[in-house]
């Protein structure tokens, strides 16, 4: 048995991922799939075996991301955002930097115009969008998990 201390703090994630979940079902619903590059430009750069993605996002922005197969390094160049993951709500003040874990999925609100950049290990070179989303990016938590169990994970 998991020492209570423990068990609540799943239950509390559990929560705050089904928080943003529901968030990410209604930004859905009322302004569609996806980022708008021209809302949102993005600037993606490739080197040997890693791929960088900056992304401007401007002011009073709402956005939710995508679940992270891996752990990656996060830059935040300028900007100032509140940010909601399953560990809680946090202010990140850029320039600052941090590194997500692996199943890491974030909500988050601009208060100011932000770069938000991370860094993804890319072994394969590959250039392709949707071959690289899917070597970094999980469609569900279920399919981490599965994937973790089954050492599939790439």
């Amino acid at each position: 048995m998991l020492p209570a201390h423990v068990e609540k703090s799943t239950e509390i994630q559990t929560v705050i991922r089904e928080k943003i979940a529901e968030l990410e079902t209604a930004l859905i619903a009322e302004f569609g799939e996806g980022l708008s590059e021209k809302d949102f430009p993005l600037k993606e750069t490739f080197t040997d075996g890693v791929y960088i993605r900056e992304m401007y996002i401007p002011a009073d922005s709402v956005i939710v991301g995508k679940i992270h197969k891996h752990a990656h390094l996060n830059f935040i160049l300028f900007g100032t955002v509140t940010v909601l993951t399953k560990d809680g709500l946090e202010t990140l003040v850029g320039p600052c930097s941090m590194i997500s874990t692996a199943g890491t999925k974030r909500a988050l609100y601009t208060h100011t115009d932000t770069i938000w950049t991370t860094v993804h290990a890319n072994p394969t070179e590959e250039r392709n969008p949707e071959k690289l989303e899917a070597l970094i990016i999980a469609p569900s938590y279920e399919n981490l998990i599965e994937q973790k169990t089954t050492g599939v994970l790439e």
